[in-house]
């Protein structure tokens, strides 16, 4: 059965957290013969490099509001979904843009605090993603919604 959703990696220089970014710099190259990789438990993806089937579109929101957790959110809840993922291979090198790394952990401690919670929530009520977003990201997902109904 073909996933659902394919996240490809990159080489280069990855879309990592910020507190990563600060103590390793890393600029990867991954051995394309370790891939696919797949797993019966929930993983995080981002919106880069990434392949979502058309029949899980109409839940593929990238959620507003949540800080830099906006695509990793919307992988969480896809899969609480019942969506199934598989991590492909490199296809794309990445050289990052400059980013303000402080700035950019400020903005990752919500996800920190709250990734835990969330995950064990989410695994018998999808919906209780809108417990730890602000009520606009739920308003955005809503009108979005509108338009597969």
């Amino acid at each position: 059965m073909p996933p659902d959703v394919q996240a490809d990696f990159w080489n280069g220089d990855p879309d990592i957290d910020a507190f990563c970014r600060m103590q390793f710099m890393p600029d990867v190259t991954f051995d394309p013969t370790s891939f696919p990789l797949a797993s019966n438990k929930v993983g995080p993806f981002n919106s880069q490099n990434t392949f979502v089937s058309p029949d899980w579109l109409g839940e593929y929101f990238l959620f507003p509001h949540v800080g830099r957790f906006i695509d990793i959110s919307t992988a969480y809840y896809l899969q609480a979904r019942g969506a199934k993922l598989v991590y492909g291979p490199p296809t794309v090198r990445q050289d990052r843009n400059v980013h303000d790394l402080t700035r950019d952990l400020a903005a990752e401690f919500v996800g920190y605090e709250h990734t835990l919670a969330l995950l064990k929530r989410l695994e018998t009520n999808p919906m209780a993603i809108f417990d730890f977003m602000p009520e606009r990201a739920g308003e955005a997902y809503r009108a979005y919604r509108k338009h597969f109904e």
